[in-house]
């Protein structure tokens, strides 16, 4: 496994530019997870790879000091190739063209500023059809993504009150496709473009052409964790294969695909070592640690990571739904009921929470109150895994076969890389006395855990 050779200065850069850049664009997962890496930096440089050239030229969270070089490999001018992961404007048209295209979208970006601050705080309070209206016209890469992704969202959300899938409203999503395929023709995309290109793409069920994307968008923007997460989605088993060969936060990308990967421990203790070496004992590396001890069943190393992180954010939420099946696996009722208190006193609006009373009900086997929750959570987000496989296996419980087929159905639309979702299949066909369809939903189920009794 390759070491990277990169400081800390010029690290904290990076992660303060994806700071300011997906903040203004409303990432607010990505800004929200390079935060968190961002501040688990230690304070002194002990990973050496920073010349003086580059601590006197890092980026401030301005990124006006920062050198060409540095600021066109984060920006993202141009498109990426694919196989030597330089953009097209460096082979074809040299470096000084594609830094008056950076210079070129500074300029716009400054100039719209006042109608950016406009359309960004009607998209914080979710108004996202005034938020596009307000951009019409605009051109720099800021306010034309900001623009298209409320659009976006609000197609996301007008298909959600009508109670239909993502992607549904296939009209309006189309028509941001074919804006942002347009722009990428001429190279007018930038990292963060190139993304919402993928999103859309992916929203129109052209997964091979939201995957290329996906990859281009991680290459021109390394540290869009959205990015990453929605390339892990669209590659599946093939994670591995698809990872760009350099750049650091593909040890994150690669440890987060080796988590339930029985076979892999030595490789995902190497990519989470580097992590740690590079951002430290993050929130963010040590609940993969303790979600790759869940997933091999070592559920006290487990139990005492996620402590661990409680004690170090004792008001965070990420994970608690796993931190629960833990505690209802050991059948541990007063420290669930604890989990699910603590969890209702942050905020009983989260999808993370409802999971957690949910386990703690079904753990009480008051199946229909644990389903409600479930159901709940899966109403919040209904892209949230865990709560459609879990809502499954509260309607086994019930004998609701057709809702729980229903159930695990959605969770293996969301990762088909979660064995639950297949076993779970299979179980339902099994009662429902279908022997030749529960057959091959347990040969997924094994395929992906074959070792796994």
């Amino acid at each position: 496994m390759q070491v990277m050779d990169i400081g800390i200065e010029r690290l904290r850069c990076q992660l303060r530019e994806a700071v300011e850049e997906c903040s203004a664009r409303g990432l607010v997962f990505s800004t929200k997870w390079a935060a968190e890496q961002l501040c688990s930096l230690p304070l002194s440089d002990g990973l050496g790879g920073d010349t003086e050239d580059e601590k006197d030229g890092g980026i401030p969270v301005g990124g006006s000091k920062a050198t060409p070089t540095l600021k066109n490999r984060l920006r993202g001018a141009g498109r990426v190739s694919q196989t030597t992961g330089a953009t097209e404007g460096e082979t074809e048209q040299g470096d000084n063209t594609l830094e008056d295209k950076r210079m070129q979208w500074q300029q716009l970006d400054a100039e719209e500023r006042d109608r950016m601050a406009l359309g960004k705080s009607l998209f914080d309070v979710r108004e996202f059809e005034r938020a596009a209206f307000m951009l019409q016209g605009c051109r720099g890469p800021r306010a034309v993504f900001l623009r298209l992704y409320s659009l976006y969202l609000n197609s996301e959300r007008r298909a959600s009150e009508a109670g239909e899938s993502k992607g549904s409203n296939s009209s309006a999503v189309a028509e941001i496709s074919a804006e942002l395929l347009a722009l990428d023709a001429v190279g007018d995309l930038d990292g963060f473009g190139i993304y919402l290109l993928a999103l859309s793409l992916k929203a129109s069920g052209r997964r091979d052409e939201a995957r290329n994307a996906c990859l281009r968008a991680v290459q021109a923007f390394e540290c869009n964790w959205s990015a990453w997460e929605l390339l892990a989605g669209l590659a599946g088993a093939q994670s591995a294969t698809v990872c760009p060969a350099t750049g650091w936060v593909r040890h994150a990308f690669l440890a987060q695909a080796l988590v339930a990967a029985e076979a892999a421990s030595a490789e995902f203790a190497g990519h989470v070592a580097e992590l740690e070496r590079l951002v430290g004992r993050s929130g963010f590396v040590m609940g993969l640690r303790a979600q790759r001890h869940y997933h091999m069943r070592e559920f006290d190393e487990a139990g005492s990571e996620f402590s661990a992180l409680q004690a170090l954010d004792p008001f965070r939420l990420e994970l608690s739904d796993v931190h629960s099946n833990i505690l209802y696996v050991t059948e541990d009722r007063g420290r669930l009921a604890a989990l699910a208190q603590r969890c209702t006193a942050v905020d009983r609006f989260r999808p993370e929470t409802c999971c957690v009373i949910g386990n703690y009900y079904s753990l009480r086997r008051e199946h229909d109150k644990a389903a409600g929750y479930f159901r709940r959570a899966a109403q919040l987000d209904s892209a949230c895994l865990a709560a459609w496989v879990l809502l499954g296996h509260e309607l086994i419980e019930l004998k609701n076969t057709a809702g729980a087929a229903d159930a695990y159905r959605r969770a293996a639309d969301i990762d088909a890389r979660d064995y639950r979702a297949w076993y779970g299949l299979g179980k339902t066909y099994e009662m429902l006395n279908m022997p030749h369809y529960a057959l091959r939903y347990y040969a997924r189920a094994a395929a992906l855990r074959p070792h796994d009794s």
